[in-house]
């Protein structure tokens, strides 16, 4: 029986009184070892790639991507690494701002008492509270122990 080179196979000649023969591999085909069968050329295009370099007798056909194409995983990678780059930032900044407002709270706690609860007091003071109230003036001078101020005297004169 004959040893068959590259891009060749055996073939049984005849029927009953019968011998084998190499002979070249059909169209599509290819052997790469010596003694070996032919096999299907493998289509790139069914698996969704490119031809990168074509098959012949002796050589499969070599797939693969484009050098012009990306890879389908490159983009969300890159969103997802910056993603997670600016939660770290932000991270960090939430940090350092959170020491900063622990600090100007220690610092308020160190100032005279008027001025922390200026800062703390969220509820504005009635007319009363804040001592704009008109009304008082009148509840000073129903008073019995009421005496005018020197500057009531000299508009009073004036009249």
């Amino acid at each position: 029986m004959p040893v068959c080179g590259r891009g060749e196979e055996l073939q049984k000649q005849g029927s009953f009184d019968y011998h084998y023969t190499c002979v070249q591999c059909p169209n599509n085909t290819y052997s790469d070892t010596v003694g070996g069968i032919c096999k299907q050329l493998a289509q790139c295009n069914q698996l969704g790639l490119q031809v990168i370099s074509p098959g012949n007798s002796t050589h499969n056909t070599k797939c693969g991507c484009s050098r012009h194409e990306t890879n389908r995983y490159e983009i969300p990678a890159v969103h997802l690494t910056v993603i997670i780059l600016l939660l770290f930032i932000l991270h960090l900044c939430s940090c350092l701002m959170g020491q900063y407002c622990r600090h100007n709270k220690q610092i308020g706690s160190m100032m005279p008492a008027a001025g922390r609860a200026d800062r703390r007091c969220r509820c504005p003071l009635s007319e009363e509270e804040k001592g704009d109230f008109p009304g008082q003036l009148i509840d000073n001078k129903s008073n019995s122990n009421y005496e005018p101020s020197s500057f009531e005297q000299s508009q009073k004169s004036m009249l």
